[in-house]
Parts: C-alpha cells; sequence; structure tokens
C-alpha cells in the first residue's frame, strides 16, 4: 500500500527512470544508465 511517506521517494524513483530513458533514447549512454543505476540504488534505500 502506498503511504503518505513512499509518495515523495516513489516520484523520485519513476523521475529518475524517466531521466535515464530519455538519456538513452537521445543516445547518452553512459549518463542513462548512471540514472537507472541512482534510481535502482534508490530503490534499494527506500525499500
Amino acid at each position: 500500500m502506498i503511504t503518505r511517506e513512499r509518495i515523495f521517494p516513489l516520484l523520485v524513483i519513476v523521475a529518475c527512470i524517466g531521466a535515464g530513458i530519455v538519456y538513452l533514447i537521445t543516445g547518452d549512454i553512459r549518463r542513462g544508465l548512471l540514472w537507472l543505476a541512482y534510481a535502482l540504488a534508490n530503490t534499494c534505500v527506500t525499500f
């Protein structure tokens, strides 16, 4: 269940995944993987 305390971390994770996808689509592989790794680390720390 999504509680009030988890809304902001979930939004940050979604934003990081979105940024990673945008960088990968535009061809910047390094930054895309960096943002996806940041989203994964944020997920592990949050949950």
